[in-house]
């Protein structure tokens, strides 16, 4: 886990997160996925969400509500605020809660399911 958390201080360099994700696995599940059906955890998910999005750049995206938070895996890693969609200007109705989210393959588009806000 300290090579994970050493990759996420390297300022996103995507090689070496990649690099220590896989090391990290493989530290933990010594005979690797097939042979031990280990689960890893990179790091907390955002309390009551349960849907995450990969960004190229290896960061994830959670919702909680209308809230979109961001984090780098690690295993101290803290989820930031992101985006409020109550206060964001958005073209579409109102939104009360994200249950599913989707980015591009180039990271330049976010799409999500959400629930209407009721009137």
């Amino acid at each position: 886990m300290r090579k994970l958390a050493a990759a996420a201080e390297a300022k996103l360099d995507r090689p070496a997160l990649d690099k220590a994700v896989t090391a990290a696995f493989e530290e933990q599940n010594k005979g690797g996925y097939p042979d031990t059906r280990a689960i890893v955890d990179l790091m907390p998910p955002l309390d009551g969400s349960q849907d995450a999005a990969w960004l190229p750049d290896g960061r994830l995206l959670m919702a909680r509500g209308t809230v979109i938070s961001i984090a780098t895996p690690a295993p101290d890693a803290r989820w930031t605020p992101l985006v409020d969609l109550t206060t964001a200007k958005t073209p579409g109705p109102a939104v009360s809660a994200v249950t599913r989210m989707a980015v591009s393959r180039d990271g330049r588009w976010l799409a999500f399911v959400a629930e209407p806000q009721s009137k």
